[in-house]
C-alpha cells in the first residue's frame, strides 16, 4: 500500500503486508517519508484493518495502533494512535479521498 502526496507525487509511506511462515499471522512493515519505521502485525475487526505495531525513529520507539477503515466507496480513513499502558492517544487521522485527475 502507497501513501502519496498528490501536490508533489512523492511517496508518503510505503506499507507491505505478508503472512509469516512460522507465526501464521499477517505482518505488516510501513516506511514513513520521515524515515521512522513502523513493524507489527494486522488483524481485522468488522471492515477494518488494525495494525498493532512499533515504530521506531531516530528518537525513540513508541507502540501504536493503526486502523484502517472505509467509510464509503471514494473514502479511506487511517486512524494512528499512540498506546502508553492503557491510554491512547491520536498521532494522525487522515482521510483519503478518490479524486479524478484530467488528462491533458
Amino acid at each position: 500500500m502507497r501513501t502519496t502526496e498528490t501536490r508533489t507525487n512523492n511517496p508518503i509511506t510505503e506499507a507491505i503486508f505478508y503472512p509469516h511462515p512460522h507465526t501464521k499471522t499477517i505482518h505488516a512493515l510501513t516506511i514513513h517519508d520521515s524515515g521512522a519505521i513502523d513493524e507489527g502485525t494486522a488483524n481485522t475487526e468488522g471492515g477494518a484493518i488494525i495494525i498493532d505495531a512499533n515504530r521506531a525513529d531516530a528518537t525513540a520507539t513508541t507502540r501504536i495502533e493503526q486502523r484502517i477503515e472505509r467509510p464509503s466507496a471514494e473514502t479511506i480513513r487511517i486512524h494512528t494512535r499512540s498506546i502508553n499502558g492503557t491510554e491512547r492517544s491520536s498521532l494522525d487521522d487522515t482521510t483519503h479521498q478518490a479524486a479524478l485527475k484530467s488528462l491533458k
